[in-house]
């Protein structure tokens, strides 16, 4: 098949694959994601230059042509307008040649704005969207979230040269970052981000209404009241984690003397005040927190094991986090009649 087709097939399969947005990576679970992101005005004209180096210098020919797709679209085909257009100085380039430089030429006419796409480069490889006409804050940042999170499905196929941009004219690159989880879960579902992929922020938790499926981002105290009331399921899966400290060392009690601002002053504290701000400064979040009831009436000197154990209800993400800090995992539910420290 000719070079000029297989680009053809190329571009077709991954627009195919990237632009519906219900193909997001599912195991996506970051809360922040970056890329650059291309700026121009409309009613304006600006250039790209790109350098390509064919892999093995041939006597044939590589169509280098390229075209312009909407973004928030279903439609893998083109755009066929003359308000927004883009054309190159060559065509074809001679794979004979270690390198040419081709200068790529956008024309956005009539006040056209919009989000679209250049595959600058082959299937997967880095191609930055085009906003024409709008600024960074007029954008559904949600848009921007799907597009960097997207996984193309690719050919078994490379092209014979490699191509890099080296230049912009009438045109800003921006690196864009897009907190998810400043996007309520509703506009994350309505957005095709898949309800099990909802990413709620450090210390929420994601739960689903039984009544209507919807989503929703609670403490995890408050998930666990809501999942015992029948409200909804929780979608989070949990492990239980046990801990016996020595008495006057407990991790929590040793961070808070070292790290707080207010440990050495005359604020009330309690227990489970302690405990949280261990926990959370070491990025774990905990749906629940035991005590075993104290059972002596004399304690046992410092330095010696506590007469209490405490159990801990994490995620299954915050695992390795809490086997790292000494803490060992309970490969059943915790023994009952424990004090539940809110």
């Amino acid at each position: 098949m000719p070079y000029y087709l297989q680009a053809a097939l190329c571009a077709l399969i991954f627009m195919s694959s990237t632009f519906v947005f219900a193909q997001t990576n599912a195991n996506f679970e970051s809360e922040t994601i970056s890329d650059p992101v291309l700026f121009m005005k409309t009613n304006s004209t600006a250039e790209i230059f790109m350098k390509w180096n064919p892999y093995h210098l041939s006597n044939g020919t590589y169509n280098v042509t390229k075209e312009i797709y909407r973004t928030n679209s279903d439609d893998p085909n083109p755009i066929q307008s003359s308000d927004l257009t883009i054309n190159s100085v060559l065509s074809t380039i001679n794979l004979n040649t270690s390198s040419t430089i081709v200068t790529y030429t956008i024309t956005a006419k009539n006040n056209i704005k919009g989000i679209y796409d250049i595959p600058l480069r082959f299937c997967g490889g880095y191609s930055p969207l085009l906003v024409i006409g709008l600024n960074e804050s007029e954008v559904d940042p949600l848009i921007f979230y799907n597009y960097f999170a997207a996984l193309p499905t690719c050919p078994a196929y490379t092209p014979p040269a490699d191509q890099t941009i080296i230049n912009y004219s009438g045109i800003i690159s921006k690196d864009i970052t897009v907190d998810i989880t400043k996007i309520p879960p509703l506009k994350q579902i309505e957005g095709f981000v898949k309800g099990h992929d909802i990413i709620c922020k450090h210390g929420f938790v994601h739960l689903k209404k039984f009544s209507d499926n919807s989503p929703a981002c609670v403490k995890p105290q408050t998930a666990q009241k809501l999942v015992e009331r029948g409200w909804g399921k929780s979608m989070v899966q949990t492990t239980w984690f046990e801990l016996n400290p020595i008495k006057c060392h407990a991790p929590w009690d040793e961070y808070w003397f070292k790290k707080s601002p207010t440990a050495n002053t005359t604020i009330a504290t309690t227990p489970s005040m302690i405990i949280n701000y261990y926990f959370k400064n070491n990025g774990i979040t905990l749906f629940e927190t035991r005590e075993s009831p104290t059972l002596h009436t004399v304690p046992p000197p410092c330095g010696q094991p506590a007469e209490e154990t405490y159990y801990f209800l994490v995620s299954e993400s915050d695992v390795d986090k809490m086997v790292k800090l000494g803490y060992k995992m309970l490969e059943n539910q915790p023994p009952p009649h424990l004090i539940e420290l809110n």
